[in-house]
C-alpha cells in the first residue's frame, strides 16, 4: 500500500508532471483503490482472522 501512495506523492516531491511509466504508474493507482476496501473490510470485520503475533 505504501507504494501506491509513492506514486502520486514522489512526482509532487520531485516537481515532475509523472514518472518514467505513466502506464504502471497508473496500474499501482488503481491496484491501490482496489487494495484499501479489502484491506479495512478484513480488519474491521466481525468475523475476521483471529492471528495474532
Amino acid at each position: 500500500m505504501i507504494a501506491g501512495f509513492m506514486n502520486y506523492i514522489l512526482p509532487l516531491q520531485i516537481g515532475a508532471k509523472d514518472l518514467a511509466f505513466p502506464r504502471i504508474n497508473a496500474l499501482g493507482l488503481w491496484l491501490l483503490v482496489a487494495a484499501a476496501p479489502l484491506l479495512f473490510t478484513g480488519i474491521f470485520s466481525v468475523e475476521s482472522a483471529d492471528i495474532t503475533w
